[in-house]
């Protein structure tokens, strides 16, 4: 039977990126950390780790009318695992028999309840939202609130126990703002980073493939393809309004051998460097390139793998990359600061 390789895990600094990829010629491979998992990874489009410590893999899951339907897996800290669907979390009969939905991101409040961004139809209409979940006893999840928001991707929790959300309105030029900050009630603090220029089509690809990264309480990286571009910005609250301050803006469009190759992932510092996971033919070769970026957007690093990940893992300071090939495995690079 064809595995999955669970492959090439980099162990960072705990608050930094400041960023020597150190990689060893021969390194130990280690298994993955269940059976369950590993299984689950098979199928497997990402992967959020959440502040409590527990892993939320989203994946296929059979439907019969839904080719692309989504759930996700919670891996708890201890050991436990369950599938939830978003019909879970809506009233009984409010997705069709047959219909199952799409999970896409899930991120946690500051007051520890979690976040899932999904959709899904009601038989007539199609729905986008953000479900604030309440975790119960018996390891179910309430609803407590559903924010409708059209064309929500990813999600993190903001500051104050707000919600940022990467967005995309059909109804609006461009797709409207790429992020939208957000209360527990759905009510908007602030839009910002309009995409004006873009087509109805290429605004609703540009917010699926980009990728939003809490760093801190405020402050978050936003990937932006239609300009690659990596937006590092703080985030403030006060009297019900919000207000948005860019850091620095990192080019990631540098050169012509990563122009072809899939952004997986990326991974902001505090101080500013910010790694990016890029997949794809390489030099004729299928591969895998990372690349650290100063806070000024000269390149630190650049290391090209010989594994073509899929996606990335993240828990604990360390990145994991998802590698279909071979026995379930991890392979772990470690990363040192600069001197």
């Amino acid at each position: 039977m064809k595995k999955t390789i669970l492959a090439l895990s980099l162990i960072a600094a705990a608050n930094a990126f400041a960023a020597r990829l150190d990689i060893q010629p021969r390194r130990a491979l280690d298994p993955v950390d269940s059976e369950r998992m590993a299984r689950v990874l098979r199928d497997a489009r990402s992967e959020f780790t959440l502040e409590d410590g527990s892993k939320w893999i989203i994946h296929r899951v059979p439907a019969q009318n839904e080719p692309s339907a989504y759930g996700v897996t919670r891996f708890g800290a201890d050991g436990s695992a369950r599938v939830f669907l978003v019909s879970d979390w809506l009233p009984k009969g409010s997705i069709p028999r047959g219909w199952c939905g799409q999970v896409s991101a899930v991120a946690q409040l500051s007051d520890g309840r979690v976040l899932a961004s999904a959709g899904w139809t009601d038989g007539t209409n199609s729905h986008n939202g953000i479900f604030v979940l309440r975790a119960l006893p018996d390891g179910r999840y309430a609803t407590d609130q559903l924010i409708e928001l059209p064309g929500v991707a990813q999600i993190a929790g903001g500051p104050r126990n707000t919600i940022a959300a990467v967005t995309d309105d059909a109804s609006i030029a461009g797709g409207g703002p790429l992020l939208t900050l957000l209360d527990t009630q759905g009510h908007v603090l602030g839009r910002w980073f309009d995409g004006a220029a873009l087509s109805a089509p290429a605004a609703a690809q540009n917010s699926v493939q980009a990728r939003l990264q809490r760093i801190s309480e405020s402050r978050f990286a936003l990937y932006d393809p239609s300009v690659e571009m990596i937006r590092v910005f703080d985030l403030a609250v006060a009297n019900g309004r919000a207000t948005l301050a860019v850091r620095t803006n990192v080019f990631v469009g540098d050169d012509a051998v990563s122009a072809g190759l899939h952004l997986i992932g990326i991974e902001a510092a505090a101080d500013g460097d910010v790694l990016v996971a890029r997949s794809g033919v390489i030099r004729g070769k299928p591969g895998t390139q990372l690349t650290v970026y100063d806070q000024h957007g000269g390149v630190r690093q650049s290391t090209t793998l010989d594994r073509p990940w899929n996606f990335m893992l993240r828990e604990n300071g360390r990145i994991r990359g998802v590698v279909m090939r071979g026995d379930v495995v991890l392979d772990t690079i470690g990363m040192r600061a600069a001197e």
